[in-house]
């Protein structure tokens, strides 16, 4: 029988071990994640060599072999750590133990990892109310956290909110219109609980308005920072217009006896209630855009103006040269002094006077003196309504009765330099501004698009 060695494997068997002199003993292998032999059985001495030098040269091999599986099983867990550390590095995954978790390229504690997390889905998160449109604090007390200031933004963002203002609006509109009463004193007037109705209608839509400005107010502040209720300049005429309507809770008083006269300087301030309508102009963007339009035309309408009243000058002076005062003619008997009712030509004019009658420049001139060429004011005047398209050919008439029937060619050149030419420059500068400002508006929206898309693709 040879001598083997045997040597138990992981699995629980055994397996032989070759010795240096050739021959194989017999070694147990352990379950331990090391390696580590456990002891095995002394080989059997061959023959001719003492008890002694078997049992150390044995000895030695045996380390031998422990010392190579050890290594070995240090190097096995080494490539097994780092596997690991590559892969918690590449997925930031908790280690076994969960007190440790590899983050980028460092180790951090399970809590910064939790709490690094939450701050991640924070940022996710949309913010409300978002920070870049309204103000950190409101009237210097109230921030974004404040729970009846997020209350107002709340009521500011409703998509009802505007819809209910408009018909707010519209119904202070319609009661504006049926508030007439001829009666200053309300003891005096014939029907007090139809105009008391009104009086208390409009009292509760000043208080509405007052609301909603105070809402808006909270909501975004009162003037200081960039996004505040006064920052825009279309609420400046919302906040004058309430102001205005506060004045219907003030007394009113007819002046009577004992009682103050100053309720009439109240009550004309009242009058600028009308303006409320106008409040529809700023919940409309159109409207507001054709205004702001208007508003940029006017210096380049300024020019055109300019060339009218240069226009209104020129022929003015030359309607004072031909027509000065011949407006004043009329027919007076020279033997009672009584002037008939119509024009009369006081050189080459139409209308004659007639027998015993002398055409004198005495009367007043038509239109209740205001039309007229006597001076340069009052020949333009006459100029504008000719421009206006409106009753010329009547002065026109008056002129030919009075002074020539020649005029009609300085009427004629007249209308044709004014309302068909100096007139339509102010239509061709407010179409070509719109127009500019259309295809500016259409310009950033396309590149508005263009750069969403592009950001949509790189990401």
């Amino acid at each position: 029988m040879s001598e083997m060695g045997l040597q138990e494997q992981p699995n629980g068997k055994r397996s032989e071990v070759p010795t240096s002199n050739g021959k194989k003993m017999a070694m147990y292998g352990g379950d331990s994640a090391m390696g580590a032999m456990p002891a095995a059985t002394p080989p059997a001495p061959p023959r001719g060599q003492s008890g002694k030098n078997l049992v150390k040269q044995g000895t030695n091999n045996f380390q031998r072999q422990g010392t190579m599986n050890s290594m070995r099983s240090t190097a096995s867990m080494r490539s097994t750590a780092s596997r690991r550390r590559r892969r918690m590095d590449n997925d930031g995954d908790i280690s076994p133990s969960g007190s440790q978790i590899s983050f980028g390229s460092g180790m951090t504690s399970a809590r910064e990892f939790r709490e690094r997390k939450r701050m991640m889905k924070l940022q996710e998160e949309p913010k409300w109310p978002d920070p870049m449109m309204y103000n950190p604090r409101s009237l210097f007390l109230m921030t974004l956290k404040n729970p009846f200031r997020r209350a107002c933004i709340t009521c500011i963002e409703w998509k009802w909110w505007d819809r209910i203002v408009l018909l707010l609006i519209f119904l202070n509109t319609v009661q504006l219109g049926f508030l007439y009463d001829p009666f200053d004193i309300p003891e005096y007037r014939p029907d007090r609980t139809r105009a008391d109705i009104f009086t208390y209608l409009g009292q509760t839509f000043s208080i509405l308005f007052t609301i909603e400005c105070a809402v808006k107010i909270i909501a975004l502040g009162l003037i200081m920072g960039p996004k505040t209720y006064l920052s825009e300049a279309w609420n400046y005429l919302d906040f004058f217009i309430v102001i205005i309507g506060l004045l219907d809770f003030l007394p009113s008083s007819g002046g009577g006896e004992g009682e103050s006269s100053g309720g009439g300087d109240v009550s004309s301030l009242r009058t600028l209630r009308v303006l409320r309508p106008l409040r529809a102009i700023t919940k409309f963007p159109k409207l507001r855009f054709l205004i702001v339009l208007l508003l940029q035309c006017v210096p380049m309408l300024s020019n055109v103006m300019g060339l009218c009243c240069f226009l209104f000058f020129v022929f003015g002076i030359l309607g004072v040269q031909l027509c000065q005062g011949v407006l004043r003619g009329r027919c007076y008997n020279f033997d009672d002094g009584v002037a008939l009712d119509y024009l009369c030509t006081y050189g080459a004019g139409k209308v004659k006077c007639p027998d015993n009658y002398e055409c004198l420049l005495l009367a007043e001139n038509p239109g209740l003196g205001n039309i007229n060429f006597d001076s340069i004011g009052g020949a333009m005047v006459t100029i504008f309504l000719v421009m206006t398209m409106e009753g010329w050919a009547e002065i026109l008439y008056w002129i030919q009765d009075a002074y020539s029937e020649s005029m009609f060619i300085y009427f004629v050149v007249l209308i044709f330099v004014g309302p068909i030419f100096a007139i339509q420059l102010f239509l061709v500068v407010i179409s070509n501004k719109y127009a500019q400002t259309e295809q500016s508006l259409k310009g950033l929206e396309v590149s508005t698009v263009a750069e969403g898309g592009l950001e949509g693709g790189g990401g």
